[in-house]
């Protein structure tokens, strides 16, 4: 049996595989970061550093996040928002891993407009080809799920249109039932491992408040990404509150994610 990690050995094994981390607290630029640490809108199909969106689109509000300040989507019609992943997504041709958390605050139902909606997406091409995201469905209640879409040629050698390949032909995970709300902040975490390694080894799980919500296992996960292209995008035609974007180097354990959700003090606490 392993040893169980004392809280000090826990966060010190997280702050080891820390690559990433955006509070948005008084600043929108990354606290830590392993790559570039600005925050980019798209302008005119031209990245720009910094937040150039009007509030009515995307506002930067103060002290009403799950810590701190956070970003507030409030139109799907908002410019495009990014940081780069290279470096900050450590990203492996062979055996690849990882871990992304987040907090949200919206509800589904209520607050999105019709649409597929993907608050957190991780591609240098399209949510359908080597991209790893988060979405709310188009469904009626709104489900939650993760995407794991590899290149397509590997997971759709066919070229089907998505839309006529069923959701259970599709690399997602989706959560029974879910807790966002316009009240509270949910945590999102997702985690892959073995990816980059052979036909069908990869794993990726989905944790929502702690609690493991669901895995995907038995699909092909080869990604060929080009990093210097490749965004964290953030707010993909959202309506809702972000905050408290992190990476990790590797997938962290169920114990690590529940360790994750209960700091005090957001990922900040690992900085300190």
């Amino acid at each position: 049996m392993l040893p169980l990690l004392s809280p000090g050995d826990d966060k010190k094994s997280l702050k080891e595989a820390l690559t990433f981390h955006a509070s948005f607290d008084g600043k929108l630029e990354a606290d830590h970061a392993a790559g570039d640490s600005s925050f980019y809108t798209l302008v005119a199909k031209k990245q720009e550093i910094g937040l150039k969106a009007s509030e009515e689109h995307i506002f930067h509000e103060k002290g009403k996040g799950r810590f701190g300040d956070y970003l507030h989507f409030r139109s799907t019609t908002a410019p495009r928002v990014h940081f780069a992943a290279k470096d900050n997504v450590v990203f492996r041709e062979k055996n690849w891993q990882g871990t992304v958390s987040f907090w949200l605050r919206t509800s589904p139902d209520e607050d999105l407009d019709p649409g597929y909606t993907d608050p957190i997406q991780i591609t240098p091409k399209s949510a359908l080809d080597g991209c790893l995201f988060f979405e709310f469905g188009i469904e009626d209640p709104r489900p939650c799920r993760l995407g794991v879409f590899a290149d397509k040629l590997s997971w759709n050698p066919e070229g089907k249109p998505n839309k006529e390949i069923a959701l259970a032909d599709r690399p997602l995970i989706t959560a029974e039932g879910h807790p966002f709300s316009r009240d509270r902040w949910t945590h999102i975490v997702f985690t892959w491992e073995g990816f980059n390694q052979g036909d069908k080894e990869g794993v990726a799980k989905l944790y929502l408040d702690g609690k493991l919500r669901g895995e995907l296992t038995n699909w092909p996960q080869k990604y060929t990404w080009n990093l210097d292209e490749t965004k964290i995008n953030l707010g993909v035609k959202y309506i809702g509150g972000l905050d408290e974007v992190s990476c990790f180097s590797r997938a962290l354990a169920g114990g690590e994610v529940e360790s994750l959700f209960g700091l005090e003090k957001g990922v900040g606490e690992l900085l300190d």
